[in-house]
């Protein structure tokens, strides 16, 4: 059983339903630019707002807080960015037609709020409304004007949940890439590829139950105890031929995708972490929580961890 520690989205949903998305708990001070390629920006922000938004206690200025920036930056889930002129809570309300989420933003070390969700009960590639509201520690509130936006599109419930690019074994046999498909029914691999940065296996064309983990191996992957974990009994074993990817995975990080047999990407592990130290010798990189399909660093662990093929 996994047991990494999370911090949790709460999205509550229309009519009083909830979604919970989690994201562990070691980079809630995600120091990344909010300025990246393609983003749309909404206002600008004041000088020195972001050092407005430290941990130290701001005097009361007797002012609601205000949105001073709000942005959307591209990806298959929609990732919103506010930037309030001081500490707040900030709330994104996600509507289509009569259906909204309210996703808890999650603020950031450089001042930014975000909310990164792949809004589950939105109609997939459709308009919508997005209104930001943030509350000060004494109850006043503002609210931005609503501002369009359109809901991911849809894809397969399938996701890269676990990478051993250097395994304690033999890195010709014992390497792994473990899916997961988070959904409720049952999703299929036919004409799926996973692919590394310079080659790509066809995946057998097996039926993926829900709430279920399958291995993608190498030919001669050992099955039998040895210096790595044995895979759980009940997880079904893909082999590919020969190696994985051109030559196997790449133990300083490389970028792993899970394809479709359209070829769009469904899930995509960015290669954020080397596990090619000494002291990483035998240890996987794990999504946490493995339900989340929102490709982003802050879903990995921090440092590799023992294995868990399967379970």
């Amino acid at each position: 059983m996994r047991t990494y520690r999370r911090v949790c989205l709460a999205v509550a949903l229309a009519p009083a339903l909830m979604f919970v998305s989690c994201v562990p708990d070691a980079d809630l001070s995600d120091e990344r630019s909010p300025s990246q390629p393609g983003a749309a920006t909404i206002g600008t922000a004041a000088p020195g707002a972001a050092s407005q938004m430290g941990n130290q206690p701001q005097p009361d200025d007797g002012l609601p807080p205000q949105i001073q920036s709000l942005k959307f930056e591209p990806g298959d889930c929609v990732h919103a960015l506010a930037l309030p002129s001081k500490v707040a809570s900030v709330t994104f309300a996600f509507r289509v037609g009569d259906v909204v989420a309210n996703v808890t933003g999650r603020r950031r070390g450089d001042g930014w709020v975000d909310a990164l969700s792949a809004l589950p009960t939105l109609a997939p590639q459709s308009e919508g409304e997005l209104l930001v509201t943030a509350v000060d520690a004494q109850g006043r509130a503002f609210a931005t004007e609503p501002q369009p936006f359109v809901t991911p599109r849809a894809r397969p419930t399938l996701v890269i949940s676990e990478i051993l690019a250097n395994p304690a074994g033999s890195e010709y046999t014992q390497e792994y890439v473990e899916l997961f498909n988070f959904g409720d029914s049952p999703q299929s691999l036919a004409g799926f590829t996973i692919e590394d940065s310079a080659a790509a296996d066809v995946l057998p064309a097996v039926l993926v139950p829900p709430k279920v983990y399958v291995l993608v191996v190498a030919t001669a992957f050992d099955t039998s105890v040895g210096p790595d974990p044995q895979p759980a009994a009940s997880v079904a074993i893909l082999r590919v031929e020969g190696r994985l990817g051109r030559d196997g995975l790449s133990n300083s990080g490389e970028t792993v995708t899970l394809r479709d047999a359209q070829g769009e990407v469904v899930s995509q592990y960015g290669g954020f972490i080397d596990t090619s130290a000494t002291p990483w010798n035998g240890r996987s990189v794990h999504r946490v929580p493995p339900d989340d399909p929102c490709d982003q660093r802050n879903l990995w662990t921090e440092r590799p961890q023992p294995p868990s093929p399967g379970w």
